[in-house]
């Protein structure tokens, strides 16, 4: 089956943070439903280290398209 991913947000937008570089990541709808409004601290760590990291690269690369 396919697997459909989206830009989500790693702290709430709930919470008053920002969908932007550095607060975004790639999950499957699976993972986003189960992050839902949580902060990454809350997370078990097999969902939270990879949410860091795609948001991690998620910022490195919107920051290597806006460079001139």
């Amino acid at each position: 089956s396919d697997v459909k991913l989206g830009v989500d947000h790693v702290k709430p937008l709930s919470k008053g943070f920002g969908l932007e570089p550095g607060n975004a990541t790639v999950l499957c709808g699976k993972c986003n439903s189960s992050k839902f409004n949580r902060m990454p601290d809350t997370l078990p760590d097999s969902m939270r280290i990879p949410i860091l990291e795609s948001a991690v690269k998620f910022k490195e690369h919107w920051e290597s398209l806006t460079l001139d």
